[in-house]
């Protein structure tokens, strides 16, 4: 076929036309691609299309079936507590873009992280309010990150607790804010999640006249946040090597611990009786005996406490069984953790004696605690994960493990004894904390949450 001179002749002047159009579109369809997420509903997004779908079937680099990444870097250092470096970050702030120096907030408003997200994951966002604003690739590290803004009136925390309930494999989290090591309390502060949660923060009773004991190790009374506490001490370990006073500092700091420290505790005026029952044994690890935490459930019987913590756990015990019975027989209440073993563990003692209120925990997101012990044998859930507790060069980490969640629980419960009119006893405080608890599982008691978080009027 052969054009003739008619025909280039229009050709040629058609071409600056078509030149122009090409470009007019070819602009076009930069400022669509561009600005189109922002405009499009989430159900058109196109980007979501277009993701890339890899060999497994999800959305993540991966080659297995998920896009878990577990970042837990424990270093377990007794039989009840751990440490995480990975700790989740305090709700509160406004955007990057928009953060005011006076925004007493910690994380950015409307706004909820999705770190490798699956379909799964993208289509329940969608369902529950989200849209897709922004995609950001991290080559680097190999982390693809979507971020989704919630429409007004949607509560980000409650969204992101069924994100994190749902069938999805991604990570998803608020875009939280982080600042300098200056350290100003505030009720923002990811320390302070447990008192949130507790509701315990405009709570006026600091424990005049409760009485407190425990069974740990040493305890540190003249720590700064510890000192000029009503603390009473007593060792039973004899002959042996004292294990460190770490742990069962830590454990009084949550509950008596002074309210103008580091460390603040629920009842810092409430009188302590620490029973020092831990030693170092020839592998080097810190233990107990069933004879040790008799004698100190004797001695503690003697001070006439309302509560005990036991933040300890270890086999059945027909000694160990028999002096709690004693106990609860008296009409005192014995609290224990419940165990970090896993959630396929048998269960631990003294937790899993009748009587014996024994306590899981929890994030602040009231998410279980991977690590804890699972069973109905569990009474309640209490904060034990990210809780910022004291060191032995008196500075601080955070820590997990359902001792923490047994001391807050503990002290809470020995507010509620301490009540004018209030009977004693574990079947009174069972019918109070009943009523109180929030469910947080299957309707009614469950082996994961027991009856559920236990929250202050």
């Amino acid at each position: 076929m052969h054009w003739t001179d008619k025909e280039n002749e229009n050709l040629r002047a058609d071409c600056p036309t078509i030149k122009i159009l090409c470009r007019t579109v070819s602009i076009l369809i930069v400022v669509f691609l561009f600005y189109g997420r922002f405009i499009l509903p989430p159900s058109l997004d196109i980007f979501t299309w277009v993701s890339p779908v890899y060999a497994d079937g999800g959305s993540d680099s991966d080659s297995d079936s998920d896009s878990d990444s577990d970042s837990d870097s424990d270093s377990d250092d007794d039989d009840d507590d751990d440490d995480n470096n990975d700790v989740n970050s305090a709700p509160g702030k406004q955007s990057m873009s928009q953060a005011s120096a006076h925004s007493g907030d910690s994380y950015e408003p409307r706004t909820i992280l999705a770190v490798n997200l699956d379909r799964a994951g993208y289509q329940e966002a969608l369902r529950l309010g989200l849209r897709l604003v922004q995609t950001i690739d991290l080559d680097e590290i190999n982390i693809r990150i979507r971020r989704f803004q919630a429409g007004p009136g949607i509560d980000v925390e409650d969204v992101l607790r069924k994100l994190l309930k749902g069938k999805s494999k991604a990570l998803f989290d608020i875009n939280a804010f982080y600042e300098n090591n200056g350290y100003e309390k505030t009720y923002n502060d990811i320390r302070d999640y447990p008192l949130k949660i507790l509701n315990w923060t405009a709570h006026e009773f600091k424990g005049e006249g409760a009485r407190i004991g425990m069974i740990d190790t040493a305890v540190d009374a003249q720590a700064p946040f510890l000192s000029d506490r009503k603390i009473s001490t007593k060792s039973f370990i004899g002959t042996y090597r004292q294990a460190d006073a770490e742990h069962g500092t830590a454990i009084a700091s949550l509950m008596v611990g002074k309210p103008d420290s580091r460390f603040p505790g629920l009842l810092p005026q409430a009188d302590l009786y620490a029973a020092d029952t831990f030693f170092i044994n020839q592998d080097g690890r810190q233990q107990t005996s069933a004879i040790m935490i008799a004698r100190a459930l004797n001695w503690l019987l003697t001070q006439d406490v309302s509560i005990i913590n036991m933040s300890l756990s270890g086999p059945k015990n027909r000694l160990l069984k028999e002096s709690v019975e004693q106990v609860l027989q008296r009409g005192k209440v014995i609290v224990a953790a419940a165990g970090n073993n896993g959630p396929d563990s048998p269960p631990v003692y003294p937790a899993a004696i009748k009587g014996v209120i024994a306590i899981t925990a929890i994030d602040r997101f009231q998410r279980p605690y991977s690590r804890a012990n699972q069973g109905w044998y569990i009474s309640y859930a209490a904060p034990g994960v990210g809780i910022w507790t004291p060191t032995l060069d008196e500075q601080g980490r955070f820590r997990n493990g359902t001792s923490f969640a047994a001391a807050y629980f503990t002290a809470m419960a020995a507010g509620q004894l301490n009540q004018p009119g209030m009977q004693q006893g574990y079947k009174a405080l069972s019918k109070v904390t009943r009523k109180r608890a929030v469910d947080l599982g299957s309707p009614g008691k469950d082996p994961i949450f027991g009856w559920g978080l236990v929250r202050y009027p």
